[in-house]
């Protein structure tokens, strides 16, 4: 980790080059100034280790002197319960268990031998992605460890909160409301927010007796960092399209939620406190910062998206970690050993618990018990993350250039059949609007078009079953059984058409990823009950301001909405006969033919004319799919 006071270099910052997966030498045995590993993390361990259990704690306990730091196997021996060695074992126990049984509902081996490549890769540790954060600072003339000479020697009080907040609003100005950065009104907003936020749940948590005296000097470094680290992960989602993980996912949605979660939980007189909602904050702001590091940041950028964000939260978890074990952060400051593990289990569960499941549960308890406390933090966590996929969770580029929307749809069928040279074309032609768009920064143009970069077929489809509805409202009853009212967007049936989806195919996942149950969802279904979950189906009544942008894109220009509909039956036809041609190895005639008379007219043939004519009517799609496509573009 760097010393919090360490100086801005003079090294500009630049968006990552290096590969997403490289082969390093197995690590040494840990080094007290990185972070712990072990020899042979190289190779996926052959079975999971029994999890290692967090004693849990009744109550916030005092900062303890810094220790020395362990081997590993030390720390695995017997150890005091609280303090930060013990804290940091289990956190390395977690991670280690997440490796061994990663993935819990997809992948392989090879998905796993990356992610461990990734995971003891340097560059995704956090001295180096503070560095960069660090040198993405200067770009906007910003050094966040710089201490403002008014809080130099201060402890934090009112007085100083306030200093602090003028000080970061003038650093959001910089990230989000300059030529040198971003020029977005809504991010500028949200970040605002966030940051005077933070600050007032730092003062509540002194009067609530969950923090004693702290210092204005690390308040307002943590604050900022924070503040860093929220800009670098939004510029980092900005060049990529596969959803969003900046400013609106992990503030505009996930955070809120949070607060909204903990605000229904009081209002039943369940305890949650101050340190709770500072805790949830912390967790979210670095959830995500997976998508984030260089390792897997560069590969994007080199590859384009395939499995890349495979195990993200575990990148996010070691940085915790990492962070725990520098005793100059000031994030010791303000969060104890045990909190931090906190951090760090909301952070590595942040999708799913550690047995791969949902694990959705609130305990009302107005006094919860230390494992209550850690199971209400995991779950709000849970809740909110994998809500965001009914929302606008849909890529920079998408959200602030709507007819991107309609280009990626153009791309998948260019794909689709073949034609590279018109997807090239294609994206050509979206970076010149963007590039015309006199509101957007250059740097935002830069990020933004390094997306269209990596535009294809397959990623519409994806984004496209995100335009299914508006915000969800949450409700918590008095046996922690929580409601979410889901408003199904006006517009979500025509986008389907357009887009060859089946209506509502997101929602059943979406359901699935929070309750762990799939359940049957149609046009009649207006509430389904699963598990410690209830969700209630609501039409929405109006369009909100983005599904306007894309209603008007995707849906008034007849003669694109005639093309999309027609080529969306092509491309069933096109998918269905490629799944026959696909599977005839494996058949047998009779199942052959069976199979082709849903395409073909005359299938009493020789095997091999019917694999033959197959073949010729899927050039005939493709040929038919391409003509229109050049006669819409």
């Amino acid at each position: 980790m760097i010393d919090p006071l360490q100086r801005i270099n003079s090294t500009p910052w630049t968006a990552p080059k290096a590969p997403g997966v490289r082969v390093e030498k197995p690590l040494p045995a840990p080094d007290p100034q990185e972070s712990f590993s072990f020899q042979g993390l190289s190779a996926p361990l052959p079975s999971a280790p029994e999890p290692i259990v967090q004693t849990p704690v009744s109550q916030p306990v005092l900062h303890k002197a810094a220790v020395p730091v362990p081997t590993v196997l030390s720390m695995l021996d017997d150890r005091p319960e609280h303090d930060k060695t013990s804290v940091m074992a289990d956190m390395m126990g977690r991670e280690i268990n997440y490796l061994s049984a990663y993935p819990y509902r997809e992948g392989g081996e090879q998905i796993r031998g990356e992610l461990t490549q990734r995971y003891q890769d340097s560059v995704a540790g956090a001295r180096h992605f503070h560095q960069e954060g660090l040198e993405f600072a200067r770009t906007r003339g910003i050094d966040p460890q710089k201490l403002p000479e008014g809080l130099q020697g201060k402890s934090f009080d009112a007085h100083s909160a306030a200093v602090i907040k003028q000080e970061l609003a003038g650093q959001v100005k910089a990230y989000f409301a300059s030529a040198q950065g971003s020029t977005n009104p809504l991010k500028e907003k949200l970040s605002q927010q966030q940051c005077d936020r933070f600050i007032d749940l730092i003062e509540q948590c002194q009067a609530e007796g969950s923090l004693g005296k702290v210092s204005a000097g690390d308040v307002y470094r943590l604050a900022s960092s924070n503040l860093n680290l929220l800009a670098l992960q939004d510029r980092a989602a900005s060049e990529i399209t596969f959803g969003e993980h900046g400013v609106r996912h992990l503030v505009g949605h996930n955070i809120m939620v949070c607060e909204k979660l903990c605000d229904q939980m009081q209002a039943q007189g369940a305890g949650v406190s101050a340190k709770d909602r500072l805790i949830l904050h912390q967790a979210m702001l670095v959830h995500d910062m997976g998508y984030a590091v260089e390792n897997v940041r560069g590969d994007f950028a080199q590859n384009g998206i395939k499995t890349q964000d495979a195990g993200h939260p575990l990148l996010g978890a070691r940085y915790v970690r990492e962070r725990l074990q520098n005793d100059t952060d000031p994030i010791n400051s303000i969060f104890s050993p045990e909190e931090m593990g906190l951090i760090h289990r909301a952070v590595q569960y942040h999708d799913m618990d550690s047995e791969g499941k949902s694990g959705v549960k609130l305990h009302m308890s107005s006094q919860p018990t230390a494992l209550e406390r850690q199971q209400n933090l995991e779950s709000i966590t849970r809740l909110a993350d994998n809500s965001h996929a009914l929302d606008d969770k849909v890529s920079d580029v998408l959200y602030r250039h709507p007819a991107a929307l309609k280009t990626m749809r153009l791309i998948k069928t260019a794909g689709e059949v073949g034609d590279e040279a018109k997807v090239k074309s294609l994206q050509q032609d979206l970076k010149r609007d963007l590039d015309a768009r006199a509101d957007l920064s250059p740097d935002d143009k830069a990020g933004l078009k390094q997306a269209v970069n990596h535009m294809s077929a397959g990623e519409y489809e994806f984004s496209a079953r995100r335009l299914v509805g508006g915000k969800p409202d949450y409700a918590v009853d008095p046996e922690g059984k929580i409601t979410i009212t889901l408003r199904e967007s006006p517009i979500h049936k025509q986008i389907a058409q357009v887009s060859g989806q089946e209506p509502l195919k997101l929602l059943a996942g979406y359901m699935q990823d929070l309750s762990g149950v799939r359940p049957q969802v149609d046009r009649n279904t207006r509430q389904v009950e699963a598990g410690n979950l209830r969700f209630e189906l609501k039409p929405a009544q109006n369009l909100d301001d983005y599904q306007k942008a894309v209603s008007g894109v995707m849906l008034e220009d007849d003669k694109f909405r005639g093309w999309a509909v027609r080529d969306a039956d092509l491309g069933k036809t096109q998918k269905g006969l490629s799944n026959v041609l696909e599977a005839a190895d494996s058949l047998t005639d009779a199942q052959l033919r069976r199979q082709a008379a849903v395409f073909l007219e005359n299938v009493d043939a020789p095997r091999e004319q019917i694999l033959s004519v197959l073949q010729a009517r899927i050039a005939e799609v493709k040929a038919q799919r391409r003509e229109a496509l050049y006669a819409t573009a």
